[in-house]
């Protein structure tokens, strides 16, 4: 073969090799299959799970699936994790029945969800319970959504060691975070007061955290900060539209925000922050109006030009069921809050997927609550409640400075289900050693650029070849 017909030869395979990879990788970008969770159980943690085709339990599924795959339910009812589920690594929708009658339940050692990096997932209609560790219910380092989800019955930390850092969610550095409609409840964090605080019993957020229409409540931590949530790091940012932060508490001797510990930047609009112990609120927000704040001690940066209710009790109800998947606080007939909310930025519907704003005060004019809950809000009229349930949302860039008086610099090697502690350096323990089994990709189609370059290859042999011997 001759020098030239050699050259262009590597170069044509080179353009084999690049293209045939392109192609898989762009059928594997492309995969739209749907599997289907058939089963309550979780037998086979070591094997994967355990299914067939497109059917299985969950883990089975989750091990399975491919980026652009979903993945539904066709029952209802428990799931009983024997040990936590894969790391998702794939881009793919976990999408449970439309009314949330899907639990998923920890078996108490280790977490539930984990989202890796640069990972999209939309998690819907479930409950997440029983997780144990930091980010026992979900740990994120990913862009994550969760649409009418329920957090809650999680714990991280315990007295000695301290350090429960997120028991409900932890949305770790660079993680991309957004509540729809949910509901983060009765999460726990245990510190240790002399040298390794808790922080963020119900959401530690170390990246950009927002919620829609969703509730914090009810949440603790014990000997540290943010007992709802804890905006940890000076780089955090956190956004609340049309939420109610109630009823969390952080306890002990170093104690601090019960509703929300802020270091970070924090965004606030048409939102109820109160009722909660060891004060509502510490740190600087930016207002942008219509929200209501039962204590501001230890705050800063309130608008009441702008609409802010200050240092005034919402009167809301308790905890639970009030229509729709997750539970709210109900506002009384008599809440300060009621059509004091700003319509231009409020969504056509609250938590529950009840219409709003409606006239809650009787003067003739439909104006938004402030919080997550509308009253006299209509039901919608199908039992699919809306929102954007399996949409994966682009990732953010970011590029964080660890500066924080509550924790040392995090190490960016943190893994799900880790201590990070105070004083010491992050050290990583996995929650789960179970790696999900790789599925081959599928060849490249038929007529494909990569199959056209083959043939044109085998012309240009041949036709050297016989140069050659002539």
């Amino acid at each position: 073969m001759k020098p030239g017909a050699r050259s262009l030869l590597v170069v044509l395979l080179s353009l084999v090799v690049s293209t045939s990879a392109g192609s898989f990788r762009f059928l594997q970008a492309q995969s739209n299959l749907t599997y289907t969770v058939d089963r309550l159980t979780d037998a086979k943690p070591d094997g994967g799970g355990e299914g067939s085709g497109l059917t299985g339990d969950l883990r089975y599924t989750i091990t399975n699936a491919q980026s652009g795959d979903r993945i539904i339910f066709s029952l209802t009812g428990e799931i009983l994790l024997s040990r936590a589920l894969p790391l998702l690594t794939k881009d793919i929708s976990i999408l449970g029945p439309d009314m949330g009658n899907l639990t998923i339940r920890g078996n108490g050692n280790g977490g539930i969800f984990s989202i890796w990096n640069d990972t999209h997932v939309v998690l819907s209609n479930l409950t997440a319970t029983g997780g144990m560790g930091n980010g026992g219910g979900v740990f994120n380092r990913g862009v994550l959504t969760l649409n009418n989800v329920t957090v809650s019955g999680n714990r991280a930390g315990d007295p000695t060691n301290g350090g429960g850092t997120g028991a409900g969610i932890w949305n770790y550095i660079n993680g991309t975070l957004t509540l729809n409609d949910s509901t983060v409840s009765g999460n726990t964090v245990l510190g240790n007061s002399s040298y390794n605080p808790s922080r963020g019993g119900g959401i530690a957020n170390y990246g950009v955290l927002t919620l829609n229409n969703s509730t914090v409540s009810g949440n603790s931590a014990s000997e540290g900060a943010g007992g709802g949530i804890s905006n940890t790091l000076t780089t955090s940012t956190l956004t609340l539209n049309n939420s109610t932060i109630s009823n969390n508490s952080a306890t002990g001797v170093v104690g601090i925000g019960g509703g929300i510990d802020n270091h970070g930047t924090l965004n606030i609009s048409n939102t109820i922050i109160a009722g909660n112990t060891k004060d509502d609120l510490r740190g600087v927000l930016i207002s942008l109006g219509h929200n209501l704040i039962g204590d501001t001690t230890g705050a800063s940066g309130f608008r009441p030009d702008l609409g802010d209710l200050l240092d005034i009790d919402p009167l809301l109800d308790t905890l639970r069921d009030n229509g729709g998947p997750t539970q709210t606080h109900a506002l009384s007939s008599s809440s300060p809050a009621i059509d004091q909310g700003d319509n231009s930025v409020c969504s056509q519907t609250d938590q529950r997927g009840y219409s709003r704003p409606e006239d809650g005060d009787g003067n003739g004019i439909s104006d938004c609550d402030i919080g997550a809950y509308e009253l006299n809000g209509a039901p919608p009229t199908s039992t699919i409640m809306p929102g954007p349930f399996d949409t994966l949302t682009p990732p953010l860039t970011l590029t964080p400075v660890f500066t924080d008086t509550l924790t040392t610099t995090p190490s960016s090697t943190a893994t799900p289900g880790s201590v990070d502690p105070v004083t010491p350096i992050l050290t990583p323990v996995p929650i789960s050693t179970h790696t999900p089994t790789p599925t081959p990709n599928p060849p490249p189609p038929p007529c494909s650029g990569a199959a056209f370059l083959i043939m044109t290859i085998a012309i240009l042999i041949r036709s050297s070849s016989k140069r050659i011997f002539l």
